[in-house]
């Protein structure tokens, strides 16, 4: 019997927004992981500024009870807090995408795709009390979606499992609340690969990270550059893999088989590694 259970941590290091592009493997920009809580693990981080404290969300996903759920840490000095629930339904919640309007207020869009909708939540008491705000897409199991532009958002569709379709949805804020409508998509998951993070805006170029999972799921990131026509259209080339050997962490000692999540602010950069271990209480869940 196979024992040992693909896991993830979040690692953080403070650096500048798109450093892991430029730098490698050095003593000065090595990775920090955050622990996990017995029985969850944490992926999918996003990070935000609010109040001048520093905090990440990310799914915890329950061992015990196989579904996610939000949680975020806030940054404590020179190390982040333990993981604390933010938001948790009976369905599975991951990749809680992060945003915040012109007026102030915090939005999150987590990944609902077991409920077949995309919904935004908006904060009522910012980081632990959220309360459905609308519904922006209903009716395909969309996953991983984020804001590739302030009015244009980009979705995967899974059907059985698998990648039907990518979308491209326009709309925004009409003074009613949120509308969106499709205004592209793409039958080849190959031409737009499955998001793994916000839009990192670099040395002049629009880019995203995408993820790599032709060997495994999750099993690598790159970012991909993006491109606008006068029409709204969107086009994507390759600019950069991202090495999983150059990923080094302090206090880590598990071998690193995958990555599916870059997020940045200013000042820092974070990621999510997976790698195996032994699980004792995924092998009583079995």
């Amino acid at each position: 019997m196979h024992f040992k259970q693909i896991t993830w941590n979040v690692a953080y290091r403070q650096c500048p927004a798109g450093t892991i592009l430029q730098q490698k493997k050095t003593a000065q920009y090595t990775w920090r992981v955050i622990p996990n809580l017995i029985g969850k693990w944490a992926a999918d981080p996003f990070v935000i500024e609010h109040q001048d404290k520093i905090f990440i969300f990310a799914e915890l996903f329950d061992v015990m009870h196989w579904r996610g759920e939000i949680g975020y840490c806030i940054f404590q000095g020179n190390t982040f807090s333990s993981w604390k629930t933010a938001l948790k339904l009976q369905s599975h919640l991951s990749f809680p995408y992060l945003f915040q309007d012109n007026s102030g207020n915090i939005y999150m869009m987590p990944e609902t795709g077991s409920t077949k909708t995309i919904t935004l939540w908006k904060s009522q008491h910012f980081p632990d009390s959220w309360e459905k705000y609308i519904d922006i897409a209903t009716g395909e199991k969309f996953v991983d979606s984020i804001f590739v532009e302030h009015d244009k958002l980009l979705s995967y569709c899974l059907k059985r499992g698998e990648v039907n379709k990518v979308m491209l949805l326009s709309g925004g804020n009409n003074g009613n609340g949120f509308a969106f409508k499709v205004v592209q998509h793409w039958e080849d998951k190959e031409d737009i690969r499955r998001p793994a993070g916000k839009i990192l805006y670099f040395d002049g170029k629009q880019l995203r990270p995408a993820q790599i999972g032709k060997v495994r799921y999750g099993g690598g990131i790159c970012f991909v550059k993006q491109n606008f026509s006068r029409e709204g259209l969107l086009t994507e080339e390759h600019f950069q893999d991202i090495d999983l050997n150059d990923i080094h962490c302090e206090n880590f000692s598990y071998p690193i088989v995958g990555c599916h999540t870059y997020n940045s602010i200013a000042n820092m950069e974070i990621i999510d590694i997976q790698y195996e271990r032994f699980n004792l209480l995924d092998l009583a869940k079995r």
